[in-house]
């Protein structure tokens, strides 16, 4: 829960800063250690934000053979079947929100087509590069699969919220932006170790109970380490 929370919180932060710095790119890292497996787990999520539709390929500049391995998934954030429904929420749906400030909205089945065809209205699309590594004998390719999952369910739902809280977010200037900065760090500062310790033990439980029933299940285990891009 606080990796996510910091997580969201530095894509929320770029993405905003993006409006204003108006630079060909943003490029930003998260890497995201374990102090109890060390260095054989890791979550890496490296964003570059481009002006663009989406279109560009390879954008980190990974070499031919980690660009060949590499799945690209599409995230269409007005695609109402990409989100399960205990996730849904009617008041964070592009396909019906409208933005009092900006005119913005609902996104339509064509809205990609409409934007590209709209030079007046800005795009962005922010290209993310996820990779994962989970070295532990028996569960490598089935943890980093179901992470890669989980880092996609949380990219689709917070840009969906993103978009529909556009009016809360459209007008802050450069000092709204630091000011808040400042005052996220000060409240992740002031989360007490008890509290962290307490959420990792019970990740800890869960994942240990996820796993004895997966590998009950399992017959063969296919071990892969495949990072992915999406868009």
């Amino acid at each position: 829960l606080y990796n996510c929370v910091t997580t969201s919180l530095h894509v929320c932060v770029s993405a905003v800063l993006w409006r204003f710095t108006r630079r060909p790119g943003m490029h930003t890292l998260t890497v995201e250690p374990n102090a109890y497996m060390k260095d054989k787990f890791m979550i890496k999520i490296e964003t570059w934000h481009k002006p663009d539709m989406g279109d560009q390929d390879n954008v980190h500049g990974l070499d031919k053979s980690t660009w060949a391995a590499t799945e690209i998934v599409n995230i269409d954030i007005a695609d109402r079947s990409s989100v399960s429904a205990k996730d849904y929420k009617p008041e964070s749906d592009p396909a019906i929100f409208k933005s009092q400030k900006t005119g913005r909205g609902p996104l339509g089945p064509d809205w990609k087509k409409e934007l590209a065809n709209n030079p007046n209205c800005p795009r962005m699309c922010a290209y993310k590069l996820v990779t994962v590594e989970f070295k532990w004998m028996g569960l490598q390719g089935k943890m980093e699969n179901f992470i890669q999952k989980v880092e996609k369910r949380l990219f689709t739902n917070f840009h969906r919220q993103l978009f529909c809280w556009i009016d809360n977010w459209i007008n802050l200037s450069m000092d709204d932006i630091r000011r808040m900065e400042e005052e996220t760090k000060k409240e992740l500062d002031e989360v007490s170790t008890a509290a962290v310790t307490c959420c990792c033990k019970d990740l800890e439980i869960e994942l240990l109970v996820f796993n004895v029933a997966w590998c009950q299940s399992l017959q063969c285990l296919v071990l892969d380490h495949t990072p992915f891009t999406l868009r």
